[in-house]
């Protein structure tokens, strides 16, 4: 199974959830979503990661480890999936005869319930992303 490795240092530690600060590589040749991600540059970016029974501190310099596969589902459920939910939902109420700004109105209403149940799921949502954590080397 293909993985991405990024190293990164631990930010906070919550509830047995690390969050770590991964630098992004521009133009990365080892991601199958390279040409889909939109990110500016080699802006850092924030993952959260279930703590492994290993003990972390902010600081701490980590690897985090992501089947490639797992970027995939976390892209769709992050912008695919709410974007096909608003369409739907604001296609659905121009059909029932509702202007244009009530159906964007309600297409919209329907982002807020989306993440919720998102952040509610986290732990399935986690599962299907499969990401590790583990201590580099430079903790030693």
């Amino acid at each position: 199974m293909d993985r991405t490795v990024r190293e990164g240092t631990v930010k906070t530690v919550s509830g047995g959830r690390v969050a770590v600060k991964v630098e992004r590589l521009p133009g990365c040749v080892s991601c199958t979503q390279a040409g889909k991600c939109h990110s500016p540059g080699a802006a850092p970016a924030m993952v959260e990661v279930e703590a492994s029974g290993e003990v972390f501190k902010p600081g701490d310099h980590v690897a985090v480890t992501i089947r490639k596969g797992g970027i995939g589902t976390a892209l769709i459920l992050a912008f695919a999936a709410p974007l096909a939910v608003t369409v739907a939902v604001a296609a659905l109420a121009k059909h029932w005869g509702a202007g244009d700004t009530a159906a964007a109105i309600a297409a919209l209403c329907t982002l807020p319930p989306y993440y919720a149940v998102l952040a509610a799921a986290r732990r399935a949502v986690g599962k299907k992303v499969e990401m590790e954590i583990r201590h580099t080397n430079d903790n030693l």
